[in-house]
């Protein structure tokens, strides 16, 4: 286990490392947007008598199966490689990058 003296965590993010990271993190929010907003959407159409529950459906599936492609495609701040995980939805679990230790995660943790 590499620590933070050793580790790639001891060279400190530039800034534009720092807004590459911020940039995942919104696209990450993103996808978790459109997947725990579906339901209490649908919810809200059916009860209001708004759109049809199929095109609700649509919209949000379309816009998660975007942000992930999205994300998925997304390329590591540090080293410009793509973020690799074991599936296609892995780098949205990823903390790391794989190629160089980059965190992808909040700084503070």
């Amino acid at each position: 286990m590499t620590s933070g003296i050793f580790g790639p965590e001891a060279i400190p993010p530039t800034s534009e490392e720092l807004k590459a990271q911020r940039r995942l993190r919104a696209k990450k929010r993103l996808a978790w947007f459109f997947f725990w907003s579906a339901l209490p959407a649908a919810q809200v159409s059916s009860l209001v008598g708004g759109p049809d529950l199929i095109v609700v459906g649509r919209v949000f599936m379309i816009g998660f199966g975007a942000s992930i492609v999205w994300y998925a495609l997304s390329r590591c701040p540090r080293c410009r490689e793509r973020l690799r995980g074991r599936t296609f939805l892995g780098p949205m679990w990823l903390e790391k990058c794989s190629s160089c230790g980059f965190r992808l995660t909040s700084p503070q943790r």
